[in-house]
């Protein structure tokens, strides 16, 4: 899994956690649209979902930024999903 984080930049990164936690965007568009990798519609996604799960982040969170605010998410983030909240706040300057 390590290996596959390593291929992307933190701001890219950050673009796939932003496009699932605020955008509510599936696996397959986050890989299609952000990561530039193809997406069948059968098992397309897979990139994507990796990258997530290295975070923490399962389908529950799907969204989760129109429901809470980062600040009330950190607050109760622990581990890695409190790093991918860490990497799109300095990142993307989330607001």
């Amino acid at each position: 899994m390590e290996k596959i984080m390593d291929n992307y930049s933190n701001v890219l990164l950050a673009q796939v956690i932003k496009a699932y936690l605020v955008e509510s965007k599936s696996h397959r568009r986050i890989q299609e649209e952000i990561l530039k990798i193809d997406a069948p519609v059968r098992g397309g996604g897979f990139v994507a979902m990796n990258i997530l799960h290295h975070f923490g982040i399962d389908g529950a969170k799907k969204g989760i930024l129109n429901r809470s605010s980062l600040e009330e998410e950190y607050k109760n983030a622990v581990g890695s999903y409190k790093k991918a909240l860490e990497l799109l706040e300095k990142t993307i300057n989330f607001q």
